[in-house]
């Protein structure tokens, strides 16, 4: 069985010790650049039995008129990274515009392997639409290893075929996605390696197991869109990429060869913007503007 093989593949010592690298640097990066939230403006709450299944809820600093939920998925490679302080001045700025935001934690590789986070997520999404008054349709966003994320949730919640060769969840469950953000997004295994993203091999080797850094991997539960042979709906869907990073290709790929059967894709490349640049650094303040532009023109009329 497929999965049963992906779950298996022991993860090597000195890939152990690479984890542990990259999420004292991610740790570091999250203290040094993000900061806390101010007070009063989160609450933490419980999705499923996991340590990781857990979420915040941003909740604008004055009374707005409500827009729809934006749901946010983190990066790090799916070994590392957090919701929490390296987000905050992203998600306020998307709850004080009126969108209640639930930033979601999930299981980490390699100690939870694929497809085991996207299982946690739907788990999470299923939450919000249970226990939200107006859960019933969201946005999702998600960037770097969320990007993935948050793409292949957006596709498995529009093609139940494809939800079922993950999860046995109800579509039903889920709520109906109003849209999805890629930000600077992991959405092709074999790109991403070819550009030298920093660490690439790992984070695949760590999320996948060995075998799914090889072009030719496949398995009923594909890792990245570029690995699913047809889509046939997807939402709306913003893809974004960064002009100083190797995962620019990955991005122009997917949209390249979906464009032709979903014409209401929208991709913009940010020249000057590094990887990251969701949260702060050159072209943070666009990508902002363009986000909540694209959420409005986006949401239920």
């Amino acid at each position: 069985h497929s999965e049963d093989l992906l779950m298996s593949q022991k993860t090597s010592m000195k890939d152990r010790i690479q984890v542990g690298f990259w999420r004292g640097v991610m740790g570091a990066l999250a203290l040094g650049a993000g900061s806390a939230a101010p007070k009063g403006r989160v609450a933490e709450h419980r999705y499923g039995i996991g340590t990781l299944e857990v979420l915040d809820h941003w909740k604008a600093a004055r009374a707005v008129p409500e827009r729809a939920i934006v749901v946010h998925v983190h990066g790090g490679g799916w070994i590392a990274g957090s919701k929490g302080r390296f987000y905050t001045k992203p998600l306020m700025r998307l709850a004080d515009a009126g969108h209640p935001v639930f930033s979601l934690n999930y299981p980490l590789a390699p100690e939870t392997r694929h497809p085991e986070p996207l299982r946690a997520l739907l788990r999470g999404l299923a939450w919000i639409k249970r226990t939200q008054s107006n859960g019933g349709a969201v946005h999702l966003i998600g960037d770097s290893a969320g990007g993935n994320l948050v793409m292949m949730l957006a596709i498995m919640a529009a093609n139940p075929q494809i939800l079922r060769g993950y999860d046995g969840m109800d579509p039903t469950a889920l709520p109906e996605m109003l849209s999805v953000s890629s930000l600077f997004g992991l959405l092709d295994r074999i790109s991403f390696q070819e550009d030298r993203f920093p660490g690439a091999g790992l984070f695949l080797r760590s999320y996948a197991g060995p075998a799914a850094i090889a072009p030719e991997f496949s398995t009923p539960m594909p890792i990245t869109p570029l690995d699913l042979p047809t889509i046939a709906r997807l939402p709306r869907a913003f893809f974004v990429a960064a002009g100083k990073n190797p995962l620019a290709r990955s991005s122009r790929l997917f949209c390249d060869r979906t464009a032709a059967d979903f014409p209401d894709m929208r991709f913009k490349l940010y020249p000057g913007a590094a990887h990251g640049f969701f949260s702060f650094g050159t072209g943070s303040e666009e990508l902002g503007r363009d986000l909540l532009a694209f959420l409005s023109e986006s949401d239920p009329s």
